[in-house]
């Protein structure tokens, strides 16, 4: 593996151009695509993933230590509610899969499983975050005094109607979109105040 800033420079701009692969050719991309779009050898390639599982897991690992990281800056500022929080906890999503196309998902939940339940796992963490979140505000008088189990549970059971590629191809509307209105509705009703 190559070290240094030359080499996660490197092993950065490949996950990158993997995300682009993916979300072209699917799970189907092969090293040589890869190679192809980024304008090096295959060699250069294995010299910082060992394969292609290797390079998927390591995308999936940047895409949540990127959310964390914004998770962690809404955590720490103290002049957020705790409706703001929540709402930024949201926007942190959407805007992350911005960059990632409905079936790349899709296919990464179909093909790679493993790399799959680490990201149902790091979900379920963040989940404990948000009730935590949740459970201030109720302390705040910030928010009503419901369940926060139900809510938590409710945001869970949501990610699967939101990764549901046929549901989005039948209300013609995109996976950025479905998390927005989700969230909004979850967290600010239906009814007109």
């Amino acid at each position: 593996m190559v070290k240094g800033k030359g080499g996660r420079l490197m092993r950065e701009r490949i996950m990158l151009a993997t995300i682009d692969e993916m979300n072209e050719r699917g799970s189907k991309f092969t090293m040589d695509d890869l190679a192809y779009r980024l304008g090096v050898s295959k060699r250069t390639i294995y010299e910082n993933f060992s394969s292609k599982g290797d390079l998927i897991g390591a995308v999936i690992n940047l895409f949540i230590e990127k959310i964390e990281e914004k998770d962690n800056e809404i955590i720490n500022d103290k002049s957020l509610s705790s409706i703001e929080k929540l709402k930024r906890f949201a926007l942190v999503i959407r805007d992350e899969l911005k960059y990632i196309n409905e079936r790349t998902i899709y296919e990464a939940e179909r093909y790679f499983p493993k790399h799959w339940k680490k990201i149902d796992r790091w979900m379920q963490e963040r989940a404990t975050i948000q009730k935590e979140v949740i459970k201030e505000g109720i302390e705040k008088g910030e928010i009503r005094d419901i369940n926060p189990d139900i809510l938590i549970k409710m945001l869970n059971e949501a990610k699967n109607w939101i990764l549901d590629h046929k549901f989005l191809q039948e209300q013609k509307i995109s996976m950025f979109d479905a998390a927005g209105s989700f969230f909004d509705i979850i967290l600010f009703g239906v009814a007109k105040k």
